[in-house]
């Protein structure tokens, strides 16, 4: 229904044009704004006619679609669609639709003409004959009678012949099931064939009751069908998973899921429902070729990641970067373990080094987040580690709350989005920062980071620490809503469009960026401290 929102949305548009034509038309107002909001109209005029009959059709082919998918369930809308159908006709719609309701229509009319007639005559000293209330009440539920009817048949059957009562209730089951068996929008395969078979084997059970020899090939026939179905859509599952980073894959795995979809799509063609061939194997089809591209890639990026572990002048910078185009690329994480250990080892090599350099320019701040990602990546356990075998503060001569305002995280199932510039960078934590004169406040999404009130505008550095061995990719931005979003009443949330305001550097020792925080709140429009992980990292982390 997409396409008729669309044109109800184009005629509003049209409505608040008009209205801004007749604020145009007062005195003062230059005539060429008048006349450009004419002519962007005028397009859109010849447009929405055509829209709107494509529309008409779309409405009334969809609505016919579902109802003949499943007459039985929705045999009530009949009259309507026919209707609507019938008015479509002359804008295009296949009549053959149409004519194929009415008479679907009519059965349903006869049918329940038959079953009312029957279930009416039971009068004092007479019993209607219980075959023939059978055969009328499978062939009217078969062909969507009121509920209410199909009940009062079944007690009366229940009343004269409980036998057979019990026997028309099951075999009538199974017709339902397998007259539902290509329901595709309202059942999962796998939903279908246990529905078919619980219903089979009821029947089977059942001495006494016996059903037609085509039944039981219709039940055969189907079974295999829906077989074959839900083969192909567990396939497209995982291959959707794939392609979305779910499930990481290498170029041989991605090869070897390329290869079960195909043969999936092969059984499906010979043995599904017509239904589900039409809607599941062109799109198996779009995503085996998706996944075929992307075997190139994957087999590229694996063939840096060996290359970058292997040669030894490989610089920090490069390292991560490889790490990141394949973590990005949906490679698994055993294809990057030699690539982590060796990015551990590069960094905890001049560690100490660069912890003192910064307690010597008395960056309190850049120290304790060298120390934290000492304490992260396990530093007393190396040579050069002895000074995380003592407390920050002993040769510091501050606590880490001293250094600065410290924020732990975790990157989260449910807060990872993945590094800067990817589509969905804004699902990872974000944290608010502006002055208060208060306590510290928690956020939805974060804290609240506090600063002292002042009269002037305030520089604001942010370090990014490990908070374990995972993350170790992270990044760090500062960033803000538009001014449309903010216009639009977007404030403690992130929404695209954002302004970035700084951010880390792929060079930086440990993630960094600095901003001028303005001296008084913009709480329409705040700044956010958005940390970042490559896909895939999951793991604590510190903004010092």
């Amino acid at each position: 229904d997409g396409l008729p929102r669309e044109v109800e949305a184009a005629h509003e548009l049209m409505r608040e044009c008009d209205r801004a034509l007749f604020m145009l038309g007062e005195p003062g107002v230059p005539e060429v704004a008048k006349r450009t909001l004419e002519r962007d109209m005028r397009m859109l005029k010849l447009l929405i006619p055509t829209a709107q009959v494509r529309a008409i059709v779309r409405v009334a082919e969809d609505e016919l679609k579902r109802v003949l998918g499943a007459v039985e369930r929705y045999a009530a809308d009949l009259p309507k669609v026919i209707a609507d159908g019938a008015d479509a006709i002359k804008h295009g719609l296949d009549k053959s639709m149409v004519e194929e309701a009415r008479q679907h229509l009519e059965r349903y009319e006869n049918a329940v003409k038959d079953l009312t007639a029957l279930v009416s005559e039971e009068v004092p000293g007479q019993v209607p004959r219980m075959e023939d209330l059978k055969s009328a009440l499978i062939k009217a539920r078969l062909a969507g009678a009121p509920q209410e009817l199909v009940d009062k048949a079944f007690e009366m059957l229940q009343k004269f012949d409980p036998v057979l009562y019990n026997n028309t209730q099951l075999e009538l089951e199974l017709l339902v099931a397998l007259r539902e068996a290509d329901d595709i929008s309202e059942l999962p395969a796998e939903g279908r064939f246990m529905k078919v078979q619980d219903a089979w084997d009821a029947v089977k059970s059942t001495r006494g009751l016996e059903v037609a020899e085509e039944i039981e090939t219709e039940v055969e026939d189907i079974s295999v069908a829906l077989a074959a179905e839900r083969t192909l859509v567990v396939e497209i599952t995982e291959v959707q998973r794939t392609l979305s980073g779910k499930d990481a894959a290498d170029e041989a795995k991605a090869r070897q899921l390329i290869d079960r979809v195909k043969r999936a799509c092969t059984g499906a063609d010979a043995s599904a429902q017509e239904e589900a061939k039409r809607m599941l194997l062109p799109l198996a089809e779009q995503l085996t070729e998706r996944l075929e591209d992307s075997v190139g890639s994957k087999a590229s990026l694996r063939k840096d990641l060996e290359v970058a572990v292997k040669t030894r002048g490989t610089s920090i910078v490069d390292l991560r970067g490889a790490i990141v185009a394949a973590r990005e690329g949906f490679l698994p994480f055993r294809v990057m373990e030699d690539a982590h250990a060796k990015l551990r080892k590069k960094r905890l090599e001049h560690l100490p080094n660069h912890m003192k350099a910064a307690l010597r320019n008395q960056n309190m701040a850049l120290a304790a987040a060298f120390w934290l990602r000492g304490v992260a990546l396990n530093a007393k356990e190396e040579r050069n580690g002895q000074d995380w075998h003592m407390e920050f503060q002993t040769f510091s001569g501050a606590t880490l709350q001293q250094c600065g305002t410290l924020v732990g995280g975790n990157f989260t199932d449910e807060r990872a989005g993945g590094s800067f510039g990817t589509r969905t960078w804004r699902q990872n934590p974000y944290y608010i920062i502006r002055r208060k004169a208060e306590i510290d406040a928690r956020q939805v999404y974060g804290t609240t980071m506090t600063l002292t009130e002042t009269m002037q505008s305030t520089k604001v550095t942010v370090y990014l620490a490990e908070g374990g061995p995972s993350p170790a990719t992270m990044d760090v931005h500062a960033v803000r809503n538009s001014e449309f979003a903010t216009s639009a009443g977007c404030a403690s949330v992130l929404v695209p469009g954002y302004e970035v305001l700084a951010g880390s550097e792929k060079n930086d020792e440990i993630p960094v960026c600095s901003f001028q925080l303005p001296f008084e709140n913009d709480d329409a429009r705040p700044i956010f401290i958005v940390p970042s992980a490559a896909h895939g990292e999951r793991g604590p982390f510190y903004l010092v």
